[in-house]
């Protein structure tokens, strides 16, 4: 079995019926990421879960999170991280993607200090 396409968010009665979730990843003001499994798939990916309280205080972020989402959606790159389920709860939205094993580029940078130009090149290929 494999992820298939999926447009806008979809309902879900419980998140935990889906997918086996796993340690946190990453936090932020809206929410967290986890690890996580697709039972029937068996393929491991990262949720993104976020309150709607929080999100629904700030129209403008509602606005950009739809148009990020819907721009994701519709991507298919092997550099960018794909977007496999958009579900949500009565609480909580679910952004369903690919797993990136290390983590933002970002946070590499950082922890390692620097990166020099032939690592800069590697990267951008």
């Amino acid at each position: 079995m494999n992820f298939k396409d999926f447009r806008g968010f979809k309902n879900v009665a419980n998140i935990k019926d889906r997918y086996k979730i796993g340690k946190v990843l990453g936090e932020g003001s809206f929410g967290q990421v986890r690890i996580a499994l697709h039972r029937q798939a068996k393929i491991k990916c990262a949720i993104k879960i976020i309150r709607k309280d929080k999100v629904g205080e700030h129209q403008l972020l509602q606005m950009l999170m739809d148009n990020e989402l819907q721009v994701l959606e519709g991507t298919a790159h092997p550099n960018i991280m794909r977007i496999y389920e958009l579900l949500n709860d009565d609480k909580f939205y679910f952004i369903v993607s690919e797993y990136i094993r290390h983590g933002e580029l970002y946070d590499f940078i950082v922890k390692r200090g620097s990166i020099n130009e032939k690592e800069v090149v590697l990267i951008a290929k």
